[in-house]
């Protein structure tokens, strides 16, 4: 009597499914006033020559190094990419966010810039996506049946960033 040999079925490879598509900047991005930028330069002229005095070039040359970073990223608009959510994750561009990479996510609005904050496992650890008002709901939708929708606190660095950017802030 011959043993019946078991058949070991290949499992068919999943096709990726586009479940929702949208173009939108690549970054949040708002414009700033040039009294934004004087009363900026006030403030870092008179930090760094506090430093200065304390600590010599070194210190002074990275505050100028990140007030340059800073005025480039708010002075150069963003491109304009491609998102897609899909069966496997949120793809930006080309670069595919596996959901096991996405911890948390969730919807908020500042500025009138609608944006969805996605919470990963690696670093950053937070990314931030521009989204439309009235795509808000259907990307929410989507998203609730990969990832759980949690809000995360901010950290101590976003307090003190958003403390120091109402400060200065002026429209």
């Amino acid at each position: 009597m011959e043993n019946p040999v078991p058949s070991k079925e290949i499992p068919k490879p999943i096709q990726e499914k586009i479940l929702f598509s949208w173009k939108a900047p690549l970054r949040p991005f708002e414009k700033k006033s040039k009294e934004f930028y004087l009363n900026a330069s006030a403030v870092l002229a008179v930090v760094s020559l506090v430093i200065f005095i304390a600590e010599g070039w070194v210190p002074v040359i990275l505050l100028i190094a990140f007030a340059f970073l800073y005025f480039i990223l708010h002075s150069v608009e963003p491109e304009i990419v491609d998102y897609q959510i899909t069966n496997f994750g949120i793809k930006i561009k080309d670069k595919l966010i596996s959901w096991n990479d996405i911890a948390n996510f969730w919807v908020e609005e500042k500025n009138n810039i609608c944006k969805l904050v996605i919470g990963t496992v690696f670093l950053p650890g937070k990314m931030e996506i521009v989204i439309d008002k009235k795509d808000k709901e259907k990307i929410k939708s989507i998203i609730k049946d990969y990832v759980l929708e949690q809000t995360s606190p901010p950290s101590t660095l976003e307090k003190f960033v958003d403390w120091l950017s109402s400060k200065i802030e002026n429209k």
